[in-house]
């Protein structure tokens, strides 16, 4: 794992990448529902951002799609 800190020169709206990333996966929004322990709407409007992603989400979400906490979280 890189010691480097996350600092992209791009930005990509959180709810298209999550969405991405489970397409990629072959997940749907309830399977990341049940996954992450949130209900299916809270993911829907993350989806469609409307949602907020809290630390405490953004680990969650890091160990079901593998992505980093800082990634998801925008730390």
């Amino acid at each position: 794992m890189s010691t480097e800190p996350f600092s992209p020169d791009w930005a990509s709206p959180p709810g298209k990448t999550i969405a991405k990333m489970l397409k990629e996966r072959s997940l749907s929004a309830a399977d990341l529902a049940e996954r992450t322990e949130q209900n299916l709407e809270g993911v829907q409007a993350l989806l469609e951002g409307r949602g907020t992603i809290t630390l405490a989400l953004a680990r969650r979400l890091s160990s079901v799609l593998g992505a980093s906490v800082e990634f998801l979280d925008g730390a």
